[in-house]
């Protein structure tokens, strides 16, 4: 069998898609229409879509189309092999959300995936692995909120929040326990508390009554207020710590099964506080002995003689004070006296 009839067994019957842009300069269009052509002629069906204003890249419009074409052509390959369809999977038999104008294009699926291979990896100990996967999954769950061309049913989108939420959380934890990133921490997770998305006006509508912070489901709102506190704890801004941690358990209380971690928190930053202010007074008071020992503090026989020579100047500024009240009550006028006179009330070199 020569080579040509091998490719035609192999594609005769085939269901081929091609898709070109019209403003592609890398690939010609005779190119692909020469490609459609022959691989008709070789006895594929093939479908051959234009998409104007698209170069060599891709759009929307075109992973609309394809996925489309998907769709109807594994849908109608699954009826010809098996008439009942009696276990087909519901994603090749089932079109009612494709006709509906529901499709993610797989964002939310691949990016479920991206988030549980970054949970094996930091399991692992590879935080800085795990952080990249991290942010893969969180640009795919942004993109199905944020895309306008994307339309998806209520309960997606709560799907995609909390992918959204648990990939920043997931990244906060990635930065504490690679150190020296608290402030990339305190981001994201401050992102979640707040109730703060990439959701677009079109897809927030779906909440109805709900809030973006309503949709996220409680354990993640507590996870993201811990993580916010842990944040805090190391900027060893601990104040701040207990400040949320005082108003997690007593102002604003977490949920009953959030509350061990939050109490367990709080013991270690009281125990972080005590040590750091122990250590603050060690160093200071060893600093105040070090600058009296060589001199560069004042001791106490210094600190009683400038109180004797402060004490002195107090009274020669008191003998002034007399000696210009009783120039005052003597009331002299200076034109009517002598010249001797005039010399003794001024002092010499004195004008009146």
């Amino acid at each position: 069998m020569c080579i040509r009839d091998r490719i035609e067994s192999s594609v005769n019957g085939l269901q081929v898609l091609l898709c070109h842009g019209r403003n592609d300069d890398e690939v010609q269009a005779q190119a692909v229409q020469a490609s459609a052509t022959v691989l008709g002629s070789l006895g594929a069906s093939v479908t051959l879509e234009w998409f104007d204003d698209l170069g060599h890249s891709t759009n929307l419009a075109e992973m609309r189309y394809a996925n489309q074409w998907l769709h109807k052509t594994l849908s109608c390959a699954a009826v010809v092999q098996q008439p009942d369809a009696p276990h087909l999977p519901p994603q090749i038999c089932d079109t009612t959300a494709h006709e509906a104008g529901v499709e993610d294009f797989g964002f939310l699926s691949r990016g479920s995936q991206k988030k549980l291979q970054g949970n094996l990896l930091f399991q692992q100990a590879r935080y800085a692995e795990a952080l990249h996967l991290y942010g893969l999954a969180l640009k795919d769950a942004e993109f199905v909120l944020s895309c306008p061309s994307v339309h998806i049913q209520p309960d997606q989108v709560r799907v995609g929040l909390e992918m959204e939420a648990a990939a920043k959380l997931n990244q906060a934890t990635c930065h504490l326990k690679l150190g020296g990133s608290a402030r990339a921490c305190l981001k994201a997770a401050a992102e979640v508390a707040g109730g703060i998305s990439a959701i677009g006006g079109h897809h927030s509508l779906l909440l109805e009554t709900l809030s973006v912070l309503e949709a996220i489901p409680t354990r993640l709102r507590d996870k993201a207020r811990l993580r916010v506190v842990q944040a805090h704890i190391q900027l060893q801004d601990y104040h701040q710590a207990e400040s949320l941690l005082r108003d997690a358990l007593h102002v604003s209380p977490v949920a009953r099964e959030s509350r061990p971690a939050f109490e367990l928190e709080l013991k270690r930053l009281k125990r972080l506080a005590h040590r750091a202010s122990s250590s603050e007074r060690t160093r200071y008071a060893g600093m105040f002995a070090k600058l009296e020992k060589s001199g560069g503090y004042m001791t106490e026989q210094e600190e009683a003689r400038i109180k004797r020579e402060m004490e002195v100047e107090k009274q020669q500024f008191a003998n002034l004070d007399r000696d210009h009240e009783s120039l005052v009550s003597k009331a002299i006028p200076i034109g009517n006296v002598s010249s001797a006179e005039r010399e003794q009330i001024l002092g010499p070199g004195m004008e009146p």
